[in-house]
């Protein structure tokens, strides 16, 4: 996220910074993230919406809050 935030991340998020975080879903492995990232990107946008909706309601921003870095 602070890479993103930084324009030192995609290309996409050069162009397009993200305003906030939305949802965050642990996974067991790096791989398994970048599995499931290749298939969200893959996504439409009402769909990501979607998914997001129902990882914030099964994994609250709050219960991981002290995990994820701070951002500035």
């Amino acid at each position: 996220m602070s890479k993103h935030r930084n324009g030192t991340g995609a290309m996409f998020t050069r162009l397009n910074r993200p305003e906030e975080l939305l949802a965050v879903r642990p996974f067991p492995s790096k791989v398994e993230a970048m599995r499931v990232e290749y298939q969200v990107k893959r996504l439409t946008s009402v769909h990501k919406r979607f998914l997001a909706s129902r990882w914030r309601e099964e994994y609250p921003l709050d219960q991981f809050a002290e995990q994820l870095p701070t951002f500035v």
